[in-house]
């Protein structure tokens, strides 16, 4: 198995790069910082234009007929300026699970960037097993639950939400559809708590689908999260270049040096976990793809995160101030961890796959 991006996926690479650095750069996401849409229209119309929003979508639905590695690509540049826009949900989660359950009224919209769709299968007790078993009801085409972790709940049309026999759209405009946004670490991802008070639903398909769509949610995050360690480390080693004491760049002492070592090596092994778990994505064994996913998050939800810790550590305590970007990129690592749950959860579920 190749996990090594090829050249046309380079070349999206560069693309994307080029385009978010003309007109989605850091400054952007601090601009739309207490924005809930967390981007503004041309900006979004561009990613749509690029075929990017459909870019898992099939050509006869709209979309780019792209893999979740050519998706990994993107998000990995997404996560590099902190993207805050509602991404990820929408042409991830809503593209993936819109093609499974052949909801192609659906589908169009979305990968055309029309439509804004976020899963919601997360509730109280936020575990990994939790969601094959949900506590939401629906009764006469009308559900009554709450979800928890819903990515970019505020501004999204539609929800695919989870319940007891199956899964459902609940449009936002929907009677009894109450969000409010949770207050967590990270301002860029901004996920939703959903109440759902009897509002009116249509039942799309079984749960059956749900896994394969939290997997690739899951390996989303992970790019996303290894684009935003890989600036944390560009930082870090451009300030113990530049960052002096006793007439000495920081960066020539030992411990600072092994600090930067360390956080490359946990990007490269992360990066190794993710290029695998995007291959898979793509073959015909689920379970094989489902156990690269929870090996890839197992891995690296404490080991990006320590990236960020050691950044901060690298540039004292200002590296957690406004001034600064770094804590921008703490942050988003922080949050992808706790937006999917810590790594012992994660483990716990590798270990009942494998034992």
């Amino acid at each position: 198995m190749n996990t090594e991006f090829s050249e046309e996926q380079e070349q999206l690479r560069s693309e994307v790069r080029r385009f978010l650095g003309d007109q989605a750069s850091l400054t952007t996401t601090r601009e739309h910082w207490d924005d809930p849409r967390g981007t503004s229209d041309p900006i979004w119309k561009g990613l749509v234009e690029m075929g990017l929003v459909g870019l898992l979508a099939s050509e006869a639905a709209g979309g780019s007929g792209g893999t979740m590695a050519d998706m990994g690509v993107v998000l990995q540049e997404l996560g590099r300026v902190a993207y805050s826009g509602p991404f990820t949900p929408s042409a991830v989660g809503g593209v993936t699970m819109a093609t499974l359950l052949g909801a192609d009224d659906l589908l169009a919209p979305i990968a055309e960037g029309s439509l804004i769709a976020t899963v919601a299968h997360a509730e109280s007790q936020h575990s990994l097993s939790h969601w094959s078993e949900p506590e939401t009801r629906v009764q006469d085409s009308h559900l009554t639950g709450e979800k928890i972790w819903a990515g970019h709940g505020e501004v999204a049309d539609v929800f695919f939400v989870t319940a007891r026999d199956g899964v459902y759209r609940v449009d936002r405009s929907a009677e009894g559809v109450h969000v409010e946004p949770m207050d967590t670490i990270d301002r860029t991802r901004r996920p939703a708590r959903v109440r759902f008070e009897n509002a009116r639903c249509e039942r799309l398909g079984d749960l059956s689908v749900v896994e394969s769509v939290i997997d690739r949610l899951v390996l989303a995050e992970a790019a996303d999260s290894i684009g935003a360690a890989e600036i944390c480390l560009e930082q870090s080693v451009a300030y113990a270049k530049e960052r002096k004491q006793f007439d000495q760049p920081i960066g020539s002492f030992q411990a600072v040096a092994h600090l930067c070592s360390d956080m490359l090596e946990a990007i490269e092994l992360s990066r190794a976990g993710l290029h695998f778990a995007l291959a898979a994505a793509s073959g015909d064994d689920a379970d094989e793809f489902h156990l690269a996913a929870v090996m890839c998050k197992a891995q690296l939800g404490e080991t990006l995160t320590q990236v960020g810790a050691d950044a901060i550590q690298i540039f004292g305590g200002v590296g957690f101030t406004w001034e600064y970007d770094l804590h921008l990129y703490f942050r988003r690592l922080h949050g992808a961890d706790q937006m999917l749950a810590g790594s012992d959860e994660w483990l716990e579920e590798l270990a009942s796959l494998v034992i």
